[in-house]
């Protein structure tokens, strides 16, 4: 044997799969260590053959699948769409919100206004049916003026105030004081009414001033009514001559004062369309106050051409008159009253005077 061979070492068999040296008994016939290894090997030549037809069936696969997500693409537009949707539902669902709101606060406006037409009518209802009764008063105060002109009462003249103290009949009127006095008031209304009317047909400042003076007569006279029903509560539903005394004195004849001044007015004012039918329904209602007035046992003094006389009268001024006696009354300023036989008040009166011109007493 040469050096050379003596020089090469022999290489010590190993195992296939992990590389350790194998067993002196295996070193000839076997490859591998141990099963374990060879059932490695095996797997590792069965993976390596099925590489290709992985690779040639992974191209025929889609291309999501290969994404690292995994995820499908219809399914990822479809998830898209559904956030779109849901935010499209919720913009909708607060302009509907708003929407609403905006209906109920129109529908309370048309509830407002409807409730407010509601009143209109029933206002609109009441106001007939009072302009239906003023009617019916109207008619019948019409009626018993036709039939008072049927009996031809005395004229008035323009310049001098009659002898007596109405120039018309009196209309009919109740026993009981409160009973007149709502009758009054029901006429003064009329009255008050018709003249506004006539000042707006002829545009007469004397007439609207005329009105304006009914308006406060009839606002004493609404007064009178629970002035008196207090006094008689108090007086045990029998009203004395005392507490009638102070309802007249204090509430019934200032108004009757005030409607014998507009009636006065009216005698001396100048003859027209206009104020003659607003004269001749004062007058009438005049007369009625009179007569509502005597019915409670009163005696009215209005001594107009008569002597003076100092327990009954109190004159006021002194005048010059050729046509009345020296001493005679010229004109009567306010109409004295007597109750239960005594003097409630004298008569306001002016006086004939022998001396020129006029002056106070």
């Amino acid at each position: 044997m040469t050096d050379r061979a003596r020089s090469i070492v022999p290489i010590a068999p190993v195992c296939v799969s992990c590389g350790q040296p194998l067993p002196e008994s295996r070193a000839k016939t076997r490859r591998y260590c141990s099963a374990s290894c060879r059932t490695t090997a095996y797997n590792l030549r069965v993976a390596e053959r099925l590489v290709p037809l992985r690779a040639s069936r992974i191209s025929e696969l889609p291309s999501w699948v290969s994404t690292p997500s995994g995820e499908v693409p219809v399914l990822s537009d479809a998830r898209a769409a559904l956030k779109q949707v849901a935010t499209t539902v919720e913009t909708l669902a607060h302009r509907v919100e708003a929407e609403e709101s905006a209906l109920r606060r129109d529908l309370d406006r048309v509830r407002a206004r409807l409730s407010k037409h509601q009143a209109l009518e029933r206002e609109l209802a009441q106001a007939r049916q009072h302009a239906a009764e003023r009617d019916a008063e109207l008619r019948q105060l019409r009626q018993r003026l036709a039939e008072r002109e049927a009996q031809t009462p005395p004229a008035i003249d323009a310049g001098r105030s009659p002898a007596a103290l109405t120039a018309f009949p009196p209309l009919d009127v109740p026993d009981g004081l409160q009973e007149g006095i709502a009758l009054l008031t029901r006429q003064l209304d009329f009255v008050r009414r018709f003249a506004r009317a006539q000042a707006q047909r002829g545009d007469s400042e004397v007439l609207t001033g005329f009105a304006e003076g009914l308006d406060l007569i009839r606002a004493q006279l609404c007064a009178v009514t629970p002035n008196l029903d207090e006094l008689r509560r108090s007086a045990d539903s029998v009203l004395p001559s005392a507490a009638l005394s102070r309802a007249l004195v204090h509430d019934i004849l200032p108004a009757f004062d005030d409607l014998h001044r507009c009636v006065r007015t009216l005698r001396v004012s100048t003859r027209s369309p206009l104020l003659d039918p607003l004269r001749e329904v004062a007058e009438w209602i005049f007369a009625s106050f009179v007569a509502v007035l005597e019915r409670q046992g009163m005696s009215l003094i209005y001594p107009l051409s008569r002597p003076f006389n100092p327990h009954d009268h109190d004159a006021i001024a002194v005048v010059t008159n050729a046509a009345l006696p020296l001493g005679s009354i010229a004109e009567v300023l306010q109409v004295g009253v007597w109750l239960d036989g005594g003097l409630l008040r004298p008569a306001r009166v002016t006086v004939v005077a022998a001396n020129s011109g006029s002056h106070s007493s």
